[in-house]
């Protein structure tokens, strides 16, 4: 099944790249950068026996952002999942800064004794510019690397205890896109931020550089896609689409629509395509619908 949902995909792609025929959305969810403004994600992510990246030997994770300011001296969230009860981070992308410059940082743990592990990237970013950031948390291979605008921006070694990302506490602590449970304003994203993944596995270089060129993360390797939040600020609850982890709002946090152009396929080719399709790939589509 996953081979055939990957060979759907890359029909969608051809679809939108050949064709042109596709939604397009510039819309995003902008943050006001203060305690109060974040989306609360719950604890879908950290119960060990359901979440949908126990077990992954890495894990992708993506989003585009533009910062209206920056904090030099912390650690702008996008997105963070907790491991434990605690504010212990299983997967972490963020912005930190190191009381100078700022660079996309991505980090997390395997399991809860881990000690936080982080890898910075190298490119000093800027206000007013959209960046499409990214990293991998590879426990196996006891390595993060960092991505900026589909290219490596940083790697290096990180000793995960685990071969395998292990949720082994009992939440306690909401997940959160734009912010951070520390109470510190710091921690909290002022800016857009759109489209928002996270993957069971590592989507590549190649991956990267789909979701640059403007590319729906529905389109980049589906078969292990287990969360994306489009964030154009149409609902609320916020809908995450893959395994309903929809995002709560709190404080100010509206929608943009002058942001980063997104792709997406046409809904209709998608139910042309499929209307004879086996059991089961009628998931596919309404995932792609939005469903």
């Amino acid at each position: 099944m996953k081979y055939l949902r990957f060979v759907i995909a890359l029909i969608l792609v051809a679809i939108c790249t050949v064709s042109a025929r596709c939604n397009v959305s510039y819309a995003a969810r902008d943050f006001g950068g203060t305690t109060a403004d974040f989306l609360d994600l719950g604890t879908i992510l950290q119960v060990s026996g359901t979440s949908p990246l126990q077990g992954a030997a890495q894990v992708s994770m993506v989003a585009t952002v533009e910062a209206d300011t920056f904090d030099v001296n912390e650690e702008q969230t996008m997105i963070a999942i907790i491991i434990n009860g605690d504010a212990s981070t299983a997967c972490f992308l963020h912005i930190r800064g190191d009381g100078v410059n700022v660079q996309v940082s991505v980090g997390g743990r395997s399991v809860t004794a881990d000690g936080f592990r982080r890898q910075d990237g190298s490119t000093n970013l800027s206000t007013g510019v959209v960046y499409r950031i990214g990293g991998l948390l590879d426990y196996p291979g006891d390595s993060i690397t960092v991505y900026l605008d589909g290219a490596v921006d940083g790697s290096g070694a990180a000793a995960f205890s685990n071969a395998t990302l292990n949720f082994d506490g009992t939440p306690t602590t909401n997940d959160r896109i734009g912010g951070l449970n520390s109470g510190m304003a710091g921690d909290f994203f002022d800016g857009s931020i759109q489209e928002i993944a996270l993957w069971a596995g590592d989507i590549g270089l190649a991956g990267h550089q789909q979701y640059t060129d403007g590319f729906s993360p529905l389109l980049i390797r589906p078969d292990i896609l287990v969360a994306y939040w489009k964030l154009i600020g149409r609902t609320s609850p916020e809908i995450e689409i893959i395994n309903g982890i929809n995002g709560t709002i709190n404080g100010t946090v509206t929608q943009t629509n002058q942001f980063a152009r997104v792709s997406y396929p046409s809904p209709r080719h998608i139910v042309t395509s499929l209307v004879a399709a086996p059991a089961g790939i009628p998931i596919l589509r309404r995932r792609i619908e939005g469903t």
